[in-house]
C-alpha cells in the first residue's frame, strides 16, 4: 500500500487527480457548516462511509483530525483549511 503524505493547499496547484463538484443545497452557510462538523452524522449522507469519528477534543479547526472509514479504506484525515461558512479542506495523514 502507497505510503501517505501530509500535504498543504499548494499541492492543489500540482495533484494528479483532482476531484470537484458544485451543486446547490437547500441550507444556508451556518447550517451546512453544522452538517459538516457533526463527523458521527456522515455516515448518514456520505455514501460508503461506514466511520467517522473526531480524535480531538474539540470538533473542528485546523489541525484538527478525525479518523475516517470508507468501503475498504481507513484513513485519518488532518483540517489543514478551517473557515467557518467559507473553505474547508484536509489531507489524509495516515
Amino acid at each position: 500500500m502507497a505510503k501517505l503524505q501530509k500535504r498543504d493547499l499548494s499541492f492543489l496547484n500540482q495533484a494528479p487527480l483532482k476531484l470537484e463538484k458544485t451543486f446547490q443545497l437547500p441550507y444556508s452557510p451556518k447550517e451546512f457548516r453544522e452538517i459538516l462538523i457533526d463527523n458521527e452524522g456522515w455516515t448518514q449522507w456520505f455514501e460508503g462511509m461506514t466511520y467517522c469519528q473526531s480524535l480531538d477534543s474539540v470538533k473542528g479547526g485546523v489541525g484538527s483530525k478525525r479518523a475516517v472509514h470508507l468501503d475498504n479504506m481507513k484513513v485519518v484525515e488532518e483540517f489543514i483549511v478551517w473557515e467557518p461558512e467559507q473553505k474547508w479542506g484536509f489531507t489524509a495523514i495516515e
